[in-house]
């Protein structure tokens, strides 16, 4: 092709046709400027359609990050709603608490709240390299909303934890070990009973009663109330992002859907090249 317009150009010279050469180099150049345009074009839908695939597994990854934080906050919400009961039992009745577990009771009211976070301290990919179509609204839309809940995710209430300790600690009360949300499991029927000595059972029992210690209950307990409304606000933003997400794909997954089991257990399949099973 090359050597075929260099035969033009030579023909148009040697004829001295120097305007139809002239019509030619200029149409020749026209040529080139295409050429770039169109490969330009090509590349610019190239880039674009890489930024929208990788815009959509950001999105999918946050929708999932979400998923679980929705399922955390759940079980978060429930365990300290335990822990209010637990606290407006040993305030209302504690006479009616077996005294073996009592004193578990009393150091589960204010056991530090563990709230198991996903990427909570990451932005999700958005803030960190995601390249967003300025052009695509809906796409910047549900930018926005992801960035807005990532940057105000959680509560900003202290935990009071450790007052109970700090109470009893004078009066030489051992502290045992207690894990949010498992401790109280069963009410209370894993602990170990022998850890404190009838003595300081009895005291501990005694000491609940005081409204000193009353007063410390009440607080914990108003404490954990105002975390309940963070969480509750928490679940709500999570859940408005998660719609929010799928108006924009509604082919959008969670990943973990996809997770089955291979045996024998599952609905009769044998133990190789079952189906997988769902879970």
């Amino acid at each position: 092709m090359i050597k075929f317009f260099r035969k033009i150009r030579q023909k148009l010279l040697q004829e001295n046709r120097f305007s139809k050469y002239l019509l030619y180099a200029i149409g020749e150049i026209v040529l080139v400027v295409i050429g770039i345009l169109i490969a330009l074009y090509i590349n610019n839908k190239n880039e674009e359609r890489q930024s929208r695939e990788h815009f959509a597994l950001v999105l999918e990854q946050v929708f999932n990050d979400i998923d679980i934080e929705v399922q955390n906050l759940t079980n978060t919400h429930r365990t300290i709603l335990e822990q209010i009961e637990i606290i407006d039992k040993i305030l209302m009745a504690p006479d009616s608490i077996p005294l073996s577990v009592l004193p578990y009771y009393v150091f589960y009211a204010d056991t530090d709240i563990v709230l198991n976070k996903t990427n909570a301290q990451q932005p999700f990919g958005f803030e960190s390299g995601t390249n967003l179509d300025l052009d695509d609204l809906d796409q910047l839309k549900v930018a926005k909303k992801v960035r807005s809940y990532t940057e105000n995710r959680y509560w900003h209430v202290k935990v009071l934890s450790g007052e109970i300790s700090k109470f009893l600690g004078p009066y030489g009360i051992p502290v045992p070990n207690i894990v949010f949300g498992l401790t109280a499991y069963d009410d209370f029927k894993n602990v170990d009973v022998h850890f404190f000595t009838p003595g300081e059972r009895n005291q501990i029992k005694m000491l609940v009663k005081t409204n000193a210690f009353r007063t410390h209950l009440r607080s914990i307990k108003a404490n954990r109330q105002r975390i309940i409304i963070g969480i509750s606000r928490s679940f709500e933003d999570a859940v408005s992002v998660q719609k929010a997400i799928q108006e924009y794909d509604p082919n959008i997954r969670l990943l973990y859907d996809d997770v089955g089991i291979i045996g024998t257990a599952i609905n009769g399949y044998d133990d190789v090249g079952a189906k997988s099973t769902s879970m």
